[in-house]
Parts: C-alpha cells; structure tokens; sequence
C-alpha cells in the first residue's frame, strides 16, 4: 500500500479516545485487579493506616480512570502523528510508552485522591510505595500498560487507514 497522506486528529477525535480509553481501561482494570487480587490488598493497607478510615472509601480502581483516560489519548495521538512520518506504527514504542504511562498513572492517581481526601502529597507518595512495595501491582499495572499500548496503536492503524487520502 502506498504512503498517503493524512491529516491531524482533530479535538473530537481525541475526546472520542479519552472516553474509549477510559471505558476500555475501566474493564481492562477491572479484570487485572480482579486477576492479580490488587483490589482487596489496597483497601485493607490503606485503611490500615487510620483507624478510622472507611475501607470503602479507598476504591483504587475510580481514580485511575481520568489519568488513564488522558494518558493513553494522548500516547494515541502520538501514534497517529509518528505514523505520518514513517510507513508503519511504532509498536514496541506503543508498549513500552504504555507501560510507563500506567506506571505512572499509580502516583497520579494517588494525588488525585489526596485532594479528595485532604492530603494530595502524602497519598502521592503513599501511592508510589505501594507501587514499589507491591508486586502484584506493579504486575498488573505491566500487564495495563502492554494491553493498552497495542489497544492504542490498534486504534491508531484504524484512525490511519480510514484517513488516508
């Protein structure tokens, strides 16, 4: 097939990839958390540290959708945009930039329910520990970034193919 030329993504199209990528990295969590059991360890370690705290209250899974849902948009928008100066798709790019996206995405989220909860650096931090601390998040948060990076640049190859002129 003959290198054509196609335009940029336009802002609609990189809100459409912030909801599909936080649906999609909703499941794909889910299913993970499920899988390697990260779910049940979070809640328990961080309610642990106050004993009043509300074990409920402390659903790891909600605030890593937004940073997620970011994240991986944006590494699509990368994509398409890497994939107008060359013939193919960065994959292993894709993969490696997804794994460090969701790596990152663990502190991100941390924040954002520190300022939820009143103290954004300490849950920062305390986020980072437990990524560090927790082999099975650190697995699972791997595994995330693997499945959407090829989600990603799946879905990039398609926004290509459909706008090649």
């Amino acid at each position: 097939m003959s290198r054509g030329r196609f335009g940029r993504p336009g802002r609609g199209s990189l809100l459409g990839m912030m909801v599909v990528n936080g649906i999609v990295g909703g499941v794909v969590l889910v299913v993970l958390f499920a899988l390697f059991g990260v779910g049940n360890i979070l809640e328990t370690r961080l309610a642990a540290s106050s004993m009043t705290a509300d074990a409920s209250k402390w659903n790891a899974l909600l605030p890593m959708l937004p940073g997620a849902a970011i994240l991986f948009a944006c590494l699509w928008y990368w994509l398409v945009m890497a994939a107008r100066r060359s013939k193919e798709l960065p994959w292993g790019a894709a993969c490696l930039y997804g794994i460090s996206l969701a790596c990152s995405n663990v502190p991100l989220s941390g924040l954002l329910m520190g300022l939820l909860h009143g103290d954004p650096l300490l849950a920062m931090l305390i986020a980072l520990v437990m990524l560090l601390l927790l082999p099975s998040l650190l697995i699972a948060m791997i595994c995330f970034g693997l499945v959407m990076g090829a989600f990603n640049g799946l879905m990039a190859a398609h926004w290509i193919e459909r706008h090649r002129a």
